[in-house]
């Protein structure tokens, strides 16, 4: 019996974007169902969704006809701004859901380039106050970066990520951009 030599093919596509979305998600949910340590896991879940959509904003601009010349654009800011002006010429980064990116890039360049904050907070206090628990009074000695990092925030960035994917994403492109990649496998027999 002669046997027939079969050649097979594998093709992978992997969408590095789609897993930082996916990351940024679980890190979410996972400072949501465990408060302990829930804004480090917060402010690492937003790290990766400002991670993500500068790489969303590259994906979209290699499908438009100008993709040169918005990726030559330098500075990370005013790239990802052009690419989703281009995409959705009613793109307002002075208002949501555009808004969401600005503050994201902010945040992540906070992140990155960190600076070392002294905060300082004064209060003036009756004496009555003195004689209570002084240790009940709320401070709110918190950078701006912690303060980014709110669970109300946290679920207005991903609804604005979303709307902005629902704008700048033409669903004639091959596929979605969340869609994790595919693995192809074709066979040829011989």
């Amino acid at each position: 019996m002669a046997y027939q030599k079969v050649t097979q093919t594998r093709k992978r596509v992997v969408k590095p974007h789609a897993t930082i979305a996916n990351i940024s998600y679980h890190l979410d949910k996972h400072a949501s169902e465990y408060p302990r340590g829930s804004q480090l896991f917060r402010m690492a879940g937003l790290v990766m969704e400002a991670f993500f959509i500068e790489g969303y904003a590259t994906v979209v601009a290699h499908n438009l006809p100008n993709a040169y010349d918005l990726l030559a654009i330098s500075g990370t800011k005013e790239r990802i701004k052009a690419i989703f002006k281009a995409a959705d010429p009613g793109a307002d980064f002075g208002k949501r859901p555009y808004q969401s990116v600005t503050q994201l890039l902010s945040f992540r360049d906070n992140m990155a380039h960190p600076k070392e904050e002294v905060l300082r907070e004064e209060k003036s206090l009756s004496t009555a106050c003195l004689y209570e628990d002084i240790e009940s009074i709320p401070w709110n000695l918190r950078s701006e970066t912690e303060q980014f990092c709110t669970p109300e925030n946290s679920l207005q960035v991903r609804q604005d990520m979303a709307e902005i994917l629902s704008r700048t994403w033409n669903s004639d492109w091959a596929s979605h951009a969340l869609d994790p990649g595919t693995e192809i496998v074709e066979g040829k027999v011989q």
